[in-house]
């Protein structure tokens, strides 16, 4: 609209000044005649007037043409240097202050108003109980280039970005020797509820994104047990009744409610073990043909997303695992960090159950009472783990670390992982 807006007032400028030419000529005409200047005379210098005028609007159009040149390829320049990466933004920012708060927040009004594409640099949007919290460690205490809050913020899919921008604008600092602090979150909803892709698109389109996953078996047992544990004394449903969406009425999970969701099942259920659904809606894929939609038979909305992402498998995060070999490396290229990354430790510890009552209710998903269920998470994890490979890998914008590794643990996914323990 800009660019239009400006040709048009760029083709009436140019006719003003025609306008204003060609009456200053006559002007000069009518005044020759009116002195009686002789023919020669007012022949030369109509000719002149016209060469004058030629010459004029010829120079005032290559210079527009130029200028506007340069512009275009100024902004082309700037925003293929944005979609690629964040680093771009994190230069910008170094080079000067970044904009008033109040030219990009209306805080009366909980609104954003201005470009914050360069506040958030990443996010750690892993599915939950798929190594969030150990991430958000990681990057928030063991990193000096990396700043990220030390709790939750789902601000994005709670349809509350502005919190975000209050809450950052402040800690968007660099450093004595000139490094911008990245700044992270953490929150293992973000792909799954309704608003949480689309404020990223909207707002943070060069937000590079850090997703981990694990087996869906063990994804579901994690998930029960932590949600059995915390929330006790309130029940979880049998595992047989958690089959299918999370809420009956709609196929995103729920930001608003947990453990008070109306169908009592606190967000546990076998539909979001589905993954590839919800990485299938950052629109990396064609999407064009009758195998892959049979892949994707969910109705969540699917943006066409410029965030780069990177993937893993949680088992990646164990130091021991071949697969994890190169992550820390990786990592730190895909963010563009100064410093190497602490090399990985062995998160993995066993959780020590206090309250013996809770415990009781905590469930053993290769129990045979669990097997229907199980079936039902071995077979989402065969549609995951093929369209992971076959298309999401594809895409220019995901990066995994150790690919051949990565790929063979996602054929685990394929196996019941109860029979392979026994």
């Amino acid at each position: 609209m800009n660019k239009t807006s400006d040709d048009t007032h760029s083709i009436e400028m140019d006719e003003i000044e025609t306008k204003s030419l060609i009456d200053g000529n006559e002007s000069g005409r009518e005044h020759g005649h009116d002195a009686k200047v002789n023919e020669r005379t007012l022949s030369r210098q109509f000719k002149t007037s016209k060469y004058l005028l030629f010459l004029t609007l010829f120079t005032g159009f290559f210079l527009r043409v130029l200028f506007d040149n340069i512009l275009i390829s100024k902004s082309e320049t700037a925003h293929e240097t944005a979609a690629v990466t964040s680093s771009a933004v994190v230069t910008s920012f170094a080079a000067g202050p970044p904009p008033l708060l109040t030219d990009i927040l209306d805080a009366r009004n909980h609104k954003i108003v201005g470009d914050v594409s360069w506040l958030l640099d990443f996010a750690v949007v892993d599915f939950a109980k798929c190594g969030t919290t150990y991430l958000m460690h990681y990057f928030g205490i063991k990193s000096v280039d990396t700043y990220v809050h030390d709790s939750e913020l789902c601000y994005m899919s709670k349809v509350q970005p502005y919190k975000l921008v209050e809450e950052y604008y402040d800690k968007a600092t660099v450093t004595n020797d000139g490094r911008k602090i990245l700044l992270g979150l953490k929150c293992p909803e973000d792909l799954e509820t309704e608003f949480g892709i689309a404020n990223y698109h909207k707002y943070f389109p060069n937000t590079k994104l850090i997703v981990s996953m694990r087996h869906p078996v063990w994804y579901f047992q994690s998930y029960y047990n932590y949600r059995a544990y915390n929330n006790y004394p309130q029940k979880m449903p049998k595992t047989t009744h958690l089959v299918g969406l999370c809420e009956e009425d709609s196929p995103y999970v729920p930001w608003y409610c947990g453990k008070d969701c109306p169908s009592g099942n606190q967000n546990v259920c076998t539909a979001r073990a589905n993954f590839h659904h919800a990485l299938s809606r950052l629109g990396k894929t064609p999407m064009s043909t009758p195998e892959e939609a049979n892949l994707l038979q969910h109705e969540m909305t699917i943006f066409r997303t410029r965030n780069k992402v990177f993937l893993m498998e949680l088992r990646q995060l164990d130091a021991n695992m071949d697969a994890s070999k190169y992550l820390a490396r990786d990592l730190k290229d895909f963010l563009g960090l100064k410093h190497d990354l602490e090399p990985l430790k062995d998160h993995r510890a066993a959780k020590v159950y206090e309250n013996k009552k809770a415990a009781k209710h905590l469930i053993n998903i290769c129990d045979d009472e669990h097997a229907e269920v199980r079936l039902i998470l071995i077979q989402i994890g065969k549609n995951s783990a093929q369209w992971i490979t076959k298309y999401f890998l594809q895409s220019q914008d995901v990066f995994v670390s150790s690919r051949d590794k990565f790929v063979e643990l996602l054929e685990d996914w394929q196996l019941d992982p109860c029979l392979e323990e026994n």
